[in-house]
Protein backbone atom coordinates (compact mmCIF):
# COMPACT_ATOMS: atom_id res chain seq x y z
CA UNK A 1 0.00 0.00 0.00
CA UNK A 2 1.13 3.43 -0.76
CA UNK A 3 3.28 4.99 2.44
CA UNK A 4 3.36 8.43 3.60
CA UNK A 5 6.89 8.99 2.59
CA UNK A 6 5.90 8.30 -1.07
CA UNK A 7 3.19 11.02 -0.73
CA UNK A 8 4.98 13.37 0.89
CA UNK A 9 8.17 12.43 -1.04
CA UNK A 10 6.55 13.24 -4.49
CA UNK A 11 6.51 17.61 -3.16
CA UNK A 12 8.76 19.87 -3.91
CA UNK A 13 9.78 21.94 -0.85
CA UNK A 14 7.69 24.93 -1.93
CA UNK A 15 4.59 21.98 -1.76
CA UNK A 16 5.85 21.13 1.40
CA UNK A 17 5.98 23.99 2.81
CA UNK A 18 2.60 24.85 1.99
CA UNK A 19 1.72 21.76 3.89
CA UNK A 20 3.46 22.85 7.15
CA UNK A 21 2.11 25.89 7.39
CA UNK A 22 -1.73 24.69 6.93
CA UNK A 23 -1.06 22.79 9.63
CA UNK A 24 1.00 25.57 11.61
CA UNK A 25 4.07 23.53 12.31
CA UNK A 26 7.50 24.26 11.73
CA UNK A 27 9.34 22.51 8.76
CA UNK A 28 13.21 21.22 9.46
CA UNK A 29 15.69 20.58 6.86
CA UNK A 30 16.95 22.24 3.60
CA UNK A 31 16.08 19.91 1.27
CA UNK A 32 12.62 18.30 -0.32
CA UNK A 33 13.50 14.62 1.35
CA UNK A 34 14.72 16.31 4.65
CA UNK A 35 11.77 18.14 4.72
CA UNK A 36 9.59 15.65 3.83
CA UNK A 37 11.12 12.74 6.72
CA UNK A 38 10.55 15.55 9.29
CA UNK A 39 6.82 16.22 7.74
CA UNK A 40 5.98 12.68 7.97
CA UNK A 41 7.55 12.37 11.51
CA UNK A 42 5.05 14.88 12.68
CA UNK A 43 2.09 13.87 10.48
CA UNK A 44 2.65 10.37 12.86
CA UNK A 45 2.84 12.26 16.28
CA UNK A 46 1.05 10.87 19.18
CA UNK A 47 -2.77 12.48 18.56
CA UNK A 48 -1.72 14.71 15.68
CA UNK A 49 -3.39 12.96 12.33
CA UNK A 50 -6.87 13.11 14.63
CA UNK A 51 -6.46 16.70 15.12
CA UNK A 52 -5.74 17.62 11.26
CA UNK A 53 -8.82 15.05 10.43
CA UNK A 54 -11.08 16.91 13.10
CA UNK A 55 -9.88 20.71 12.37
CA UNK A 56 -11.36 19.36 8.58
CA UNK A 57 -14.86 21.11 7.01
CA UNK A 58 -17.86 18.70 7.01
CA UNK A 59 -17.72 18.15 3.20
CA UNK A 60 -13.45 17.53 3.81
CA UNK A 61 -14.32 15.09 6.58
CA UNK A 62 -17.02 12.86 4.09
CA UNK A 63 -13.95 13.17 1.12
CA UNK A 64 -11.65 11.92 3.99
CA UNK A 65 -13.99 9.19 4.74
CA UNK A 66 -14.55 7.88 1.07
CA UNK A 67 -11.22 7.39 0.61
CA UNK A 68 -10.58 5.59 4.41
CA UNK A 69 -13.99 3.24 3.23
CA UNK A 70 -12.15 2.83 -0.43
CA UNK A 71 -9.38 -0.06 -1.24
CA UNK A 72 -6.00 0.46 0.43
CA UNK A 73 -4.81 1.67 -3.41
CA UNK A 74 -6.85 4.69 -3.79
CA UNK A 75 -9.73 5.79 -6.04
CA UNK A 76 -9.22 7.22 -9.42
CA UNK A 77 -8.93 10.80 -9.16
CA UNK A 78 -11.66 11.32 -12.32
CA UNK A 79 -14.05 10.16 -9.97
CA UNK A 80 -13.14 11.47 -6.57
CA UNK A 81 -12.62 14.79 -8.24
CA UNK A 82 -16.28 14.74 -9.91
CA UNK A 83 -17.67 14.34 -6.36
CA UNK A 84 -15.42 16.55 -4.17
CA UNK A 85 -13.83 19.01 -6.12
CA UNK A 86 -10.52 19.34 -8.57
CA UNK A 87 -7.01 20.00 -7.28
CA UNK A 88 -5.95 23.39 -9.01
CA UNK A 89 -2.58 22.66 -11.26
CA UNK A 90 -0.62 25.62 -9.40
CA UNK A 91 2.93 25.94 -9.34
CA UNK A 92 5.23 27.38 -6.85
CA UNK A 93 4.12 31.20 -8.34
CA UNK A 94 0.85 30.26 -8.30
CA UNK A 95 0.80 28.76 -4.85
CA UNK A 96 2.52 31.55 -2.98
CA UNK A 97 -0.15 34.33 -4.47
CA UNK A 98 -2.70 32.06 -4.29
CA UNK A 99 -2.07 30.33 -0.96
CA UNK A 100 -4.93 27.79 -1.53
CA UNK A 101 -3.14 25.80 1.47
CA UNK A 102 -4.99 28.11 4.09
CA UNK A 103 -7.74 29.17 1.60
CA UNK A 104 -9.02 25.58 0.04
CA UNK A 105 -11.35 25.59 -2.84
CA UNK A 106 -13.02 22.47 -2.48
CA UNK A 107 -12.85 19.02 -0.10
CA UNK A 108 -9.72 17.56 -2.24
CA UNK A 109 -7.69 20.51 -2.00
CA UNK A 110 -8.54 20.72 1.93
CA UNK A 111 -6.97 16.85 2.00
CA UNK A 112 -4.51 17.80 0.16
CA UNK A 113 -2.74 20.78 1.83
CA UNK A 114 -3.52 18.96 5.18
CA UNK A 115 -1.28 15.89 3.99
CA UNK A 116 -3.85 13.65 4.69
CA UNK A 117 -4.21 12.70 0.94
CA UNK A 118 -1.43 11.52 -1.60
CA UNK A 119 -1.51 11.17 -5.29
CA UNK A 120 0.18 8.54 -7.46
CA UNK A 121 -0.62 7.02 -10.89
CA UNK A 122 -1.58 3.38 -11.51
CA UNK A 123 -1.99 1.37 -14.47
CA UNK A 124 -6.27 1.25 -14.04
CA UNK A 125 -8.70 0.39 -17.29
CA UNK A 126 -5.52 -0.75 -19.16
CA UNK A 127 -4.19 2.72 -18.68
CA UNK A 128 -2.24 5.31 -16.71
CA UNK A 129 -4.00 7.12 -14.56
CA UNK A 130 -4.35 8.99 -10.87
CA UNK A 131 -5.31 8.13 -8.03
CA UNK A 132 -6.05 9.49 -4.59
CA UNK A 133 -5.22 7.92 -1.90
CA UNK A 134 -4.74 8.17 2.39
CA UNK A 135 -1.52 6.90 3.19
CA UNK A 136 -0.75 3.96 4.98
CA UNK A 137 0.56 4.75 7.88
CA UNK A 138 -2.50 7.56 8.40
CA UNK A 139 -5.32 4.42 7.72
CA UNK A 140 -4.27 2.85 10.75
CA UNK A 141 -4.72 6.00 12.60
CA UNK A 142 -7.90 6.96 11.02
CA UNK A 143 -10.10 4.16 10.84
CA UNK A 144 -13.34 5.11 8.64
CA UNK A 145 -16.36 5.97 10.88
CA UNK A 146 -19.22 3.25 10.81
CA UNK A 147 -21.51 6.63 9.58
CA UNK A 148 -19.64 7.69 6.64
CA UNK A 149 -18.36 4.17 5.86
CA UNK A 150 -20.38 2.88 2.67
CA UNK A 151 -21.68 -0.20 3.64
CA UNK A 152 -23.12 -3.67 2.50
CA UNK A 153 -25.43 -4.24 5.67
CA UNK A 154 -26.52 -8.28 6.51
CA UNK A 155 -29.57 -9.21 5.04
CA UNK A 156 -31.86 -12.35 4.99
CA UNK A 157 -31.98 -14.89 2.03
CA UNK A 158 -34.26 -15.37 -0.40
CA UNK A 159 -36.26 -18.27 -0.04
CA UNK A 160 -34.16 -19.87 -2.88
CA UNK A 161 -30.70 -20.76 -1.39
CA UNK A 162 -28.37 -21.71 -3.81
CA UNK A 163 -25.42 -23.32 -2.49
CA UNK A 164 -22.19 -22.72 -4.03
CA UNK A 165 -20.31 -26.41 -4.84
CA UNK A 166 -17.24 -27.51 -6.44
CA UNK A 167 -19.49 -29.12 -9.92
CA UNK A 168 -16.96 -27.00 -12.01
CA UNK A 169 -14.58 -29.50 -11.42
CA UNK A 170 -16.39 -31.86 -12.88
CA UNK A 171 -17.04 -30.15 -15.89
CA UNK A 172 -13.18 -29.17 -16.34
CA UNK A 173 -12.66 -32.90 -16.23
CA UNK A 174 -15.56 -33.40 -18.74
CA UNK A 175 -14.46 -31.32 -21.03
CA UNK A 176 -10.84 -32.63 -21.31
CA UNK A 177 -12.03 -35.96 -21.52
CA UNK A 178 -14.31 -34.75 -24.64
CA UNK A 179 -11.39 -33.21 -26.31
CA UNK A 180 -9.39 -36.23 -26.04
CA UNK A 181 -11.62 -38.21 -26.46
CA UNK A 182 -13.88 -37.22 -29.80
CA UNK A 183 -10.35 -34.70 -31.36
CA UNK A 184 -11.36 -31.19 -30.23
CA UNK A 185 -7.89 -30.28 -30.48
CA UNK A 186 -8.36 -27.11 -31.54
CA UNK A 187 -9.55 -27.03 -27.27
CA UNK A 188 -5.79 -26.14 -26.87
CA UNK A 189 -5.22 -23.24 -29.58
CA UNK A 190 -8.29 -21.38 -27.90
CA UNK A 191 -11.68 -22.62 -29.75
CA UNK A 192 -14.35 -25.21 -30.09
CA UNK A 193 -16.40 -26.16 -32.79
CA UNK A 194 -20.05 -24.92 -32.08
CA UNK A 195 -21.32 -28.70 -32.34
CA UNK A 196 -18.70 -29.28 -30.23
CA UNK A 197 -20.15 -26.70 -27.87
CA UNK A 198 -24.05 -27.72 -28.25
CA UNK A 199 -23.20 -31.29 -27.35
CA UNK A 200 -20.69 -30.96 -24.25
CA UNK A 201 -22.96 -28.43 -22.63
CA UNK A 202 -25.55 -32.11 -22.67
CA UNK A 203 -23.06 -33.32 -20.39
CA UNK A 204 -22.37 -30.42 -18.07
CA UNK A 205 -23.18 -29.07 -14.70
CA UNK A 206 -23.04 -25.92 -15.26
CA UNK A 207 -23.38 -25.39 -19.11
CA UNK A 208 -23.71 -21.28 -18.91
CA UNK A 209 -20.27 -21.84 -17.54
CA UNK A 210 -18.40 -23.53 -20.37
CA UNK A 211 -16.70 -20.17 -21.81
CA UNK A 212 -14.69 -19.85 -18.62
CA UNK A 213 -13.85 -23.70 -18.64
CA UNK A 214 -12.49 -23.78 -21.48
CA UNK A 215 -10.29 -20.12 -20.94
CA UNK A 216 -9.17 -21.56 -17.17
CA UNK A 217 -8.21 -25.08 -18.88
CA UNK A 218 -6.04 -22.96 -21.79
CA UNK A 219 -4.55 -20.48 -18.84
CA UNK A 220 -3.54 -24.40 -17.03
CA UNK A 221 -2.08 -25.48 -20.17
CA UNK A 222 -4.21 -28.88 -19.59
CA UNK A 223 -5.60 -29.47 -22.94
CA UNK A 224 -2.92 -30.72 -25.62
CA UNK A 225 -0.99 -33.44 -26.57
CA UNK A 226 2.77 -32.54 -25.58
CA UNK A 227 4.84 -33.90 -22.58
CA UNK A 228 4.64 -30.79 -20.92
CA UNK A 229 0.63 -30.59 -21.11
CA UNK A 230 0.42 -34.00 -20.48
CA UNK A 231 2.27 -33.86 -17.18
CA UNK A 232 -0.12 -31.08 -16.22
CA UNK A 233 -3.09 -32.83 -16.57
CA UNK A 234 -2.03 -35.84 -15.10
CA UNK A 235 -0.84 -33.42 -11.96
CA UNK A 236 -4.24 -32.42 -12.52
CA UNK A 237 -6.31 -35.31 -12.69
CA UNK A 238 -4.71 -36.84 -9.56
CA UNK A 239 -5.20 -33.79 -7.52
CA UNK A 240 -7.73 -33.84 -4.60
CA UNK A 241 -11.21 -31.99 -5.59
CA UNK A 242 -10.28 -28.73 -2.93
CA UNK A 243 -6.70 -28.37 -4.89
CA UNK A 244 -8.88 -28.66 -8.27
CA UNK A 245 -10.90 -26.29 -7.19
CA UNK A 246 -8.70 -23.70 -5.96
CA UNK A 247 -6.07 -24.07 -9.38
CA UNK A 248 -9.30 -23.20 -11.55
CA UNK A 249 -10.30 -20.20 -8.57
CA UNK A 250 -6.77 -19.01 -8.80
CA UNK A 251 -6.55 -19.58 -12.90
CA UNK A 252 -9.31 -16.47 -13.14
CA UNK A 253 -8.32 -14.65 -10.34
CA UNK A 254 -5.35 -14.10 -12.49
CA UNK A 255 -6.35 -14.68 -16.11
CA UNK A 256 -5.62 -11.82 -18.62
CA UNK A 257 -7.56 -13.43 -21.36
CA UNK A 258 -10.92 -13.65 -19.70
CA UNK A 259 -12.37 -10.18 -19.42
CA UNK A 260 -15.47 -10.65 -17.28
CA UNK A 261 -17.51 -7.52 -19.28
CA UNK A 262 -17.32 -9.75 -22.78
CA UNK A 263 -19.44 -12.35 -20.75
CA UNK A 264 -22.13 -10.17 -19.32
CA UNK A 265 -25.44 -11.71 -21.16
CA UNK A 266 -27.21 -8.68 -21.46
CA UNK A 267 -24.28 -6.78 -23.43
CA UNK A 268 -23.60 -6.99 -26.52
CA UNK A 269 -20.09 -5.78 -28.14
CA UNK A 270 -18.94 -5.10 -31.23
CA UNK A 271 -16.32 -7.66 -32.20
CA UNK A 272 -14.31 -5.61 -34.79
CA UNK A 273 -13.64 -3.64 -31.40
CA UNK A 274 -14.32 -4.45 -27.85
CA UNK A 275 -13.64 -3.05 -24.86
CA UNK A 276 -10.14 -2.78 -23.75
CA UNK A 277 -10.35 -3.31 -19.79
CA UNK A 278 -7.41 -4.46 -17.72
CA UNK A 279 -9.58 -7.39 -16.77
CA UNK A 280 -7.30 -8.51 -13.88
CA UNK A 281 -6.61 -5.47 -11.80
CA UNK A 282 -11.01 -4.57 -12.74
CA UNK A 283 -11.49 -8.05 -11.38
CA UNK A 284 -9.42 -7.30 -8.18
CA UNK A 285 -10.64 -4.11 -7.57
CA UNK A 286 -14.19 -5.39 -7.19
CA UNK A 287 -13.18 -8.13 -5.15
CA UNK A 288 -11.34 -6.02 -2.83
CA UNK A 289 -14.55 -3.76 -2.28
CA UNK A 290 -16.65 -6.83 -1.48
CA UNK A 291 -17.91 -7.19 2.20
CA UNK A 292 -15.58 -9.02 4.43
CA UNK A 293 -17.97 -10.89 6.45
CA UNK A 294 -18.03 -14.59 6.30
CA UNK A 295 -21.01 -16.52 6.33
CA UNK A 296 -22.73 -13.64 6.11
CA UNK A 297 -25.98 -12.71 3.62
CA UNK A 298 -25.87 -9.19 1.77
CA UNK A 299 -28.45 -7.40 -1.07
CA UNK A 300 -26.66 -7.59 -4.38
CA UNK A 301 -27.96 -4.23 -4.84
CA UNK A 302 -26.20 -2.70 -1.58
CA UNK A 303 -23.08 -4.13 -3.04
CA UNK A 304 -23.75 -2.02 -6.60
CA UNK A 305 -24.73 0.99 -4.97
CA UNK A 306 -21.54 0.35 -3.00
CA UNK A 307 -19.21 0.26 -5.91
CA UNK A 308 -20.92 2.97 -7.55
CA UNK A 309 -20.53 5.07 -4.78
CA UNK A 310 -16.94 4.44 -4.34
CA UNK A 311 -14.96 3.29 -7.39
CA UNK A 312 -17.41 4.10 -10.26
CA UNK A 313 -14.52 4.14 -12.80
CA UNK A 314 -13.58 0.66 -11.61
CA UNK A 315 -12.98 -0.53 -15.26
CA UNK A 316 -12.89 3.07 -16.99
CA UNK A 317 -10.25 5.68 -18.17
CA UNK A 318 -11.69 8.36 -16.20
CA UNK A 319 -15.08 9.65 -16.65
CA UNK A 320 -15.12 8.12 -20.08
CA UNK A 321 -18.42 6.64 -21.00
CA UNK A 322 -18.92 7.11 -24.41
CA UNK A 323 -15.66 5.41 -26.07
CA UNK A 324 -17.20 1.90 -25.70
CA UNK A 325 -19.92 0.58 -28.45
CA UNK A 326 -21.89 -1.51 -26.48
CA UNK A 327 -25.71 -2.64 -27.15
CA UNK A 328 -28.33 -4.29 -25.16
CA UNK A 329 -28.34 -7.72 -26.19
CA UNK A 330 -32.21 -7.52 -26.08
CA UNK A 331 -32.89 -4.95 -27.55
CA UNK A 332 -30.35 -3.30 -29.82
CA UNK A 333 -30.05 -0.09 -28.20
CA UNK A 334 -26.85 1.54 -27.79
CA UNK A 335 -25.59 1.97 -23.98
CA UNK A 336 -23.04 5.12 -23.75
CA UNK A 337 -22.89 7.52 -21.53
CA UNK A 338 -22.49 7.72 -18.14
CA UNK A 339 -26.70 7.06 -17.49
CA UNK A 340 -26.12 3.39 -18.45
CA UNK A 341 -23.62 2.94 -15.43
CA UNK A 342 -26.16 0.38 -14.32
CA UNK A 343 -26.40 -1.32 -17.72
CA UNK A 344 -22.75 -1.89 -18.18
CA UNK A 345 -20.77 -1.41 -15.03
CA UNK A 346 -23.62 -2.43 -12.92
CA UNK A 347 -24.63 -5.77 -14.88
CA UNK A 348 -20.45 -6.29 -14.51
CA UNK A 349 -20.62 -6.22 -11.15
CA UNK A 350 -23.67 -8.44 -10.58
CA UNK A 351 -22.58 -11.08 -13.40
CA UNK A 352 -19.44 -11.01 -11.50
CA UNK A 353 -20.67 -12.18 -8.48
CA UNK A 354 -23.59 -14.47 -9.72
CA UNK A 355 -21.26 -15.96 -12.20
CA UNK A 356 -17.70 -16.95 -12.02
CA UNK A 357 -17.89 -16.49 -8.12
CA UNK A 358 -21.04 -18.61 -7.62
CA UNK A 359 -19.22 -20.95 -10.43
CA UNK A 360 -16.27 -21.25 -8.43
CA UNK A 361 -17.31 -22.11 -5.29
CA UNK A 362 -16.95 -18.75 -3.79
CA UNK A 363 -20.17 -17.11 -3.40
CA UNK A 364 -23.53 -18.61 -2.42
CA UNK A 365 -26.63 -16.61 -4.16
CA UNK A 366 -30.24 -16.68 -2.99
CA UNK A 367 -33.37 -15.30 -4.90
CA UNK A 368 -36.80 -14.77 -3.64
CA UNK A 369 -38.19 -17.86 -5.80
CA UNK A 370 -37.18 -20.67 -7.58
CA UNK A 371 -35.44 -19.23 -11.22
CA UNK A 372 -35.48 -15.17 -10.12
CA UNK A 373 -32.52 -13.60 -10.26
CA UNK A 374 -30.34 -13.67 -7.37
CA UNK A 375 -31.24 -10.99 -4.83
CA UNK A 376 -28.67 -12.14 -2.28
CA UNK A 377 -25.56 -13.44 -1.72
CA UNK A 378 -22.93 -14.93 0.66
CA UNK A 379 -19.22 -15.62 0.55
CA UNK A 380 -17.79 -18.90 1.43
CA UNK A 381 -14.79 -20.03 3.38
CA UNK A 382 -13.26 -20.54 -0.55
CA UNK A 383 -13.77 -16.97 -1.50
CA UNK A 384 -11.09 -16.04 2.08
CA UNK A 385 -8.74 -18.64 1.25
CA UNK A 386 -8.17 -17.56 -2.59
CA UNK A 387 -7.52 -13.94 -1.30
CA UNK A 388 -5.13 -15.05 1.73
CA UNK A 389 -3.87 -17.92 -0.85
CA UNK A 390 -4.82 -20.36 1.61
CA UNK A 391 -5.73 -23.98 1.04
CA UNK A 392 -9.51 -24.90 0.05
CA UNK A 393 -11.42 -27.50 2.01
CA UNK A 394 -13.77 -29.61 0.30
CA UNK A 395 -15.14 -32.86 2.33
CA UNK A 396 -13.47 -36.13 0.26
CA UNK A 397 -16.01 -38.98 0.27
CA UNK A 398 -14.15 -40.72 -2.31
CA UNK A 399 -16.41 -43.87 -4.44
CA UNK A 400 -15.68 -46.14 -6.71
CA UNK A 401 -17.36 -46.95 -10.13
CA UNK A 402 -19.42 -49.69 -11.00
CA UNK A 403 -19.28 -51.86 -13.36
CA UNK A 404 -22.25 -53.32 -14.47
CA UNK A 405 -23.22 -56.63 -16.59
CA UNK A 406 -24.64 -55.45 -19.76
CA UNK A 407 -21.65 -53.21 -19.99
CA UNK A 408 -22.21 -50.17 -18.67
CA UNK A 409 -20.80 -48.01 -16.15
CA UNK A 410 -21.57 -45.48 -13.26
CA UNK A 411 -19.37 -42.72 -11.66
CA UNK A 412 -20.26 -41.36 -9.03
CA UNK A 413 -19.60 -37.48 -8.87
CA UNK A 414 -16.85 -37.58 -6.14
CA UNK A 415 -15.29 -41.10 -7.74
CA UNK A 416 -11.52 -39.97 -8.53
CA UNK A 417 -11.74 -37.62 -11.32
CA UNK A 418 -8.86 -39.35 -13.04
CA UNK A 419 -11.08 -42.92 -12.76
CA UNK A 420 -13.95 -40.81 -14.52
CA UNK A 421 -11.40 -39.44 -17.09
CA UNK A 422 -10.57 -42.68 -18.34
CA UNK A 423 -14.06 -43.90 -18.33
CA UNK A 424 -15.00 -41.10 -20.63
CA UNK A 425 -12.21 -42.20 -22.69
CA UNK A 426 -13.18 -46.16 -23.08
CA UNK A 427 -16.86 -45.94 -23.19
CA UNK A 428 -19.71 -44.12 -25.09
CA UNK A 429 -21.32 -41.23 -22.75
CA UNK A 430 -24.76 -41.75 -21.90
CA UNK A 431 -27.68 -39.18 -21.30
CA UNK A 432 -29.45 -37.98 -19.10
CA UNK A 433 -27.18 -36.36 -17.26
CA UNK A 434 -27.85 -37.66 -13.29
CA UNK A 435 -27.60 -35.40 -10.50
CA UNK A 436 -25.09 -37.99 -8.49
CA UNK A 437 -23.23 -39.51 -11.51
CA UNK A 438 -22.25 -40.26 -14.94
CA UNK A 439 -23.22 -42.98 -17.10
CA UNK A 440 -21.23 -44.77 -19.98
CA UNK A 441 -21.79 -47.51 -22.21
CA UNK A 442 -18.97 -50.05 -23.73
CA UNK A 443 -19.27 -50.89 -27.16
CA UNK A 444 -17.18 -51.46 -30.31
CA UNK A 445 -16.86 -48.05 -30.94
CA UNK A 446 -15.86 -46.81 -28.15
CA UNK A 447 -13.12 -49.28 -27.84
CA UNK A 448 -12.15 -48.52 -31.05
CA UNK A 449 -12.24 -44.97 -29.92
CA UNK A 450 -9.98 -46.03 -27.11
CA UNK A 451 -7.42 -47.90 -29.15
CA UNK A 452 -7.02 -44.63 -31.14
CA UNK A 453 -6.05 -43.26 -27.93
CA UNK A 454 -3.59 -45.35 -27.20
CA UNK A 455 -5.54 -48.01 -25.16
CA UNK A 456 -5.16 -51.26 -25.56
CA UNK A 457 -8.66 -54.08 -24.10
CA UNK A 458 -5.60 -55.67 -21.70
CA UNK A 459 -5.38 -51.54 -20.44
CA UNK A 460 -8.77 -51.29 -20.36
CA UNK A 461 -9.57 -54.41 -18.03
CA UNK A 462 -6.99 -53.49 -15.65
CA UNK A 463 -8.29 -50.17 -15.21
CA UNK A 464 -11.67 -51.38 -14.59
CA UNK A 465 -10.83 -53.91 -12.06
CA UNK A 466 -8.62 -51.58 -10.27
CA UNK A 467 -11.29 -48.40 -10.48
CA UNK A 468 -14.30 -51.11 -9.60
CA UNK A 469 -12.63 -52.78 -6.88
CA UNK A 470 -14.55 -55.87 -7.55
CA UNK A 471 -14.04 -58.40 -9.89
CA UNK A 472 -14.92 -58.14 -13.57
CA UNK A 473 -18.41 -59.04 -14.63
CA UNK A 474 -17.19 -62.27 -16.61
CA UNK A 475 -19.64 -61.34 -19.73
CA UNK A 476 -18.52 -58.39 -20.26
CA UNK A 477 -14.57 -59.67 -19.79
CA UNK A 478 -15.66 -62.23 -22.17
CA UNK A 479 -16.95 -59.63 -24.80
CA UNK A 480 -13.91 -57.03 -24.40
CA UNK A 481 -11.21 -60.38 -24.85
CA UNK A 482 -13.06 -61.43 -28.12
CA UNK A 483 -13.39 -58.12 -29.28
CA UNK A 484 -9.42 -57.78 -28.88
CA UNK A 485 -9.13 -61.00 -30.96
CA UNK A 486 -11.60 -60.47 -33.38
CA UNK A 487 -12.67 -57.19 -33.56
CA UNK A 488 -16.80 -56.70 -33.84
CA UNK A 489 -18.27 -60.00 -34.61
CA UNK A 490 -22.06 -58.85 -34.78
CA UNK A 491 -23.14 -55.53 -35.52
CA UNK A 492 -26.40 -53.90 -35.19
CA UNK A 493 -27.46 -50.79 -37.79
CA UNK A 494 -30.77 -49.06 -38.38
CA UNK A 495 -31.72 -49.29 -42.56
CA UNK A 496 -34.47 -49.56 -44.27
CA UNK A 497 -36.39 -51.72 -46.15
CA UNK A 498 -38.16 -51.82 -49.30
CA UNK A 499 -40.81 -54.50 -49.95
CA UNK A 500 -42.48 -54.81 -53.53
CA UNK A 501 -45.32 -56.55 -55.43
CA UNK A 502 -43.03 -59.11 -57.64
CA UNK A 503 -40.09 -60.35 -57.90
CA UNK A 504 -39.54 -59.96 -61.25
CA UNK A 505 -40.10 -56.06 -60.40
CA UNK A 506 -37.79 -56.24 -57.69
CA UNK A 507 -34.65 -57.65 -60.61
CA UNK A 508 -35.63 -55.26 -62.69
CA UNK A 509 -35.24 -52.34 -60.03
CA UNK A 510 -31.59 -54.21 -59.14
CA UNK A 511 -30.63 -54.06 -62.66
CA UNK A 512 -31.79 -50.24 -63.45
CA UNK A 513 -28.49 -48.76 -63.52
CA UNK A 514 -29.43 -44.84 -61.04
CA UNK A 515 -31.98 -47.24 -59.43
CA UNK A 516 -30.17 -50.38 -58.59
CA UNK A 517 -27.23 -48.13 -56.98
CA UNK A 518 -29.32 -46.85 -53.63
CA UNK A 519 -30.22 -50.53 -53.16
CA UNK A 520 -28.17 -52.96 -50.78
CA UNK A 521 -28.54 -56.57 -49.76
CA UNK A 522 -31.43 -58.65 -50.34
CA UNK A 523 -33.30 -59.98 -47.72
CA UNK A 524 -35.82 -62.46 -49.97
CA UNK A 525 -38.07 -62.30 -53.12
CA UNK A 526 -39.51 -59.30 -52.70
CA UNK A 527 -37.59 -57.39 -49.88
CA UNK A 528 -34.36 -55.55 -50.06
CA UNK A 529 -32.32 -53.39 -47.68
CA UNK A 530 -31.79 -49.54 -48.19
CA UNK A 531 -29.34 -47.72 -46.55
CA UNK A 532 -31.23 -45.44 -44.33
CA UNK A 533 -29.14 -42.41 -46.04
CA UNK A 534 -30.10 -43.07 -49.38
CA UNK A 535 -33.68 -43.36 -48.78
CA UNK A 536 -35.18 -40.17 -50.07
CA UNK A 537 -32.66 -40.60 -53.42
CA UNK A 538 -34.32 -43.77 -53.86
CA UNK A 539 -37.70 -42.33 -53.74
CA UNK A 540 -36.53 -39.52 -55.99
CA UNK A 541 -34.42 -42.60 -58.34
CA UNK A 542 -38.45 -44.07 -58.52
CA UNK A 543 -40.14 -41.33 -59.42
CA UNK A 544 -37.94 -41.13 -62.47
CA UNK A 545 -38.57 -44.55 -63.00
CA UNK A 546 -42.20 -44.23 -63.13
CA UNK A 547 -42.68 -45.75 -59.38
CA UNK A 548 -44.72 -43.80 -56.39
CA UNK A 549 -43.24 -44.87 -53.53
CA UNK A 550 -45.49 -45.75 -50.42
CA UNK A 551 -43.92 -44.64 -47.24
CA UNK A 552 -44.07 -45.33 -43.89
CA UNK A 553 -41.35 -43.91 -42.74
CA UNK A 554 -41.27 -40.39 -40.11
CA UNK A 555 -39.69 -37.76 -41.89
CA UNK A 556 -37.94 -36.18 -38.87
CA UNK A 557 -35.28 -33.39 -38.79
CA UNK A 558 -31.80 -35.18 -37.61
CA UNK A 559 -30.66 -34.46 -34.08
CA UNK A 560 -28.72 -31.59 -33.63
CA UNK A 561 -25.60 -33.90 -32.71
CA UNK A 562 -25.57 -35.97 -35.98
Amino acid sequence: MPTLQQAYGEHDLSMLRAVAEALAVELRGSTARQAANALASQMLAAGFALQVAAALTKEAQTALQSLLAGPALGLPAAAFSRRFGALRPLGAGARERERPHLVPANASEALWYAGLMGKMQQTHAGRLQDFFFVPEELRALLPASAAAKPEVLPTEPGVDVRTADSALVDDAVTVLAYARSFGASNLARGGLATADARRLRSFLRKPQALPLVLELLRSLQLPGDDPAHSQALRSFLLASRAAQLCQLAQAWLSCQEWNDLLQVPSLHFDSAAPPQTAAVQTRQLLLALLPVAANTWHSLNDFVTLVRSTAPDFQRAPGDYDAWYVRDAQTGAALRGAAHWEQIDGALVRFLVCGPLHWLGLADLAGAEANAPASEFRLTPHFFSLLSNAEFLVPENSQQLVLHAAGSITVPVNAPQADRYQAARLADWQLPLQPESYSYQITTASLRRAQLQGIDVRQALAFLQRASGAPLPPAVQRALQRFAQHSSEARLQPTVVLRVSSEALLQQLQQHPHVGSFLGERLGPLTVMVPERSWEKLRAALLEYGLLLDCELVETDAAPDD
